[in-house]
């Protein structure tokens, strides 16, 4: 595991996000409705650690576009559950999961923040999930309160399914797809997820991850540790460790004024006087003209024309 000094956002392009457990806090609900269709149809009462246990084994051995199908049929077997079509338990399960999903989930703390300054520097945002496309519309249209909070249809600039991807992960096929679409190398990307799976995911798709702690994925803690890139209790640490420290944040007309002194007293030691242009601002755009008498003006720089780059885009020119 690297310091979270080491990772330089200036070199990503695309930021990835998982769903479940990474972006919301979901995944003790399908622990509650497995435990819940256990009991109900073969009144076995199995304790929620060894459900979340018993499930991440199966969707990590297995593959295939029926993934949930196929782990119904295995609960079945399992447990000798009375109801023996796969198809009808899976019914079950989402409508059990539902009412949950539309009133009770919400999105991970501060992670809508850093979303929105990630978004605000200029980085393209995708989702990498094997949750299907009819929860996620859950998550679109029904759930008031992460819709109260930021649209994930809106918000993000690609977003996997399972209908997407042939292979779940650990295959790191939704990260390869993502790459593809955007035509960016995995030096480029950054992946946040909370998962073993998603993790070697990430890991054999050549990127960088983050691993975001989400207590249902304690039970594979040490696996993840030991291929995960950086790792970070709470999104607050990112924010105030990682994107603070190497974005200045411009939120005024003196933060605009003295990042143009910093600069210019950086380029150009001598410097005594030189003429800003702010481009799309907070403040909108302007021209400032500046004045420091520490020292003469540099002579072999007769009118240079400096341009600097913030969040990927031209916002201040000077003209010494």
């Amino acid at each position: 595991m690297k310091n979270l000094d080491k990772l330089n956002l200036k070199d990503k392009k695309v930021i990835i996000f998982d769903l479940d457990g990474t972006l919301i806090d979901s995944i003790g609900v399908w622990n509650m409705t497995d435990q819940k269709l256990i009991q109900d149809y073969s009144g076995t009462i199995v304790d929620l650690d060894t459900v979340q246990i018993d499930r991440d084994n199966f969707l990590h051995n297995n593959t295939g576009s029926d993934i949930y199908i196929a782990y119904c049929q295995y609960l079945i077997d399992k447990y000798g559950l009375s109801i023996t079509d796969p198809n009808e338990l899976s019914d079950i399960r989402k409508d059990v999961a539902n009412e949950v999903l539309k009133n009770d989930i919400g999105f991970k703390p501060d992670v809508v923040e850093l979303i929105t300054r990630l978004k605000k520097l200029g980085y393209i945002i995708a989702l990498a999930t094997i949750t299907t496309e009819s929860q996620l519309e859950i998550y679109y249209k029904e759930n008031q309160k992460m819709l109260s909070e930021m649209n994930i249809q809106e918000t993000f600039d690609l977003i996997t399914t399972k209908e997407t991807v042939k292979n779940k992960k650990p295959y790191p096929e939704v990260y390869l797809k993502i790459m593809e679409h955007f035509g960016v190398e995995p030096s480029e990307c950054l992946i946040f997820e909370d998962s073993y799976a998603g993790t070697l995911a990430g890991k054999n798709a050549g990127i960088e991850v983050v691993s975001i702690y989400d207590k249902y994925a304690d039970v594979e803690r040490d696996k993840i540790n030991d291929i995960m890139d950086y790792f970070i209790p709470d999104y607050r640490t990112f924010i105030d460790g990682c994107v603070k420290k190497q974005f200045r944040l411009l939120s005024s007309a003196d933060d605009c004024h003295e990042l143009a002194k910093e600069l210019l007293r950086e380029l150009y030691p001598g410097i005594d006087f030189w003429t800003a242009t702010y481009l799309d601002t907070p403040m909108g755009s302007y021209t400032s003209k500046y004045r420091i008498n520490n020292g003469e003006r540099s002579r072999d720089t007769h009118s240079p024309h400096f341009t600097y780059k913030f969040a990927k885009d031209e916002f201040l020119r000077i003209t010494v």
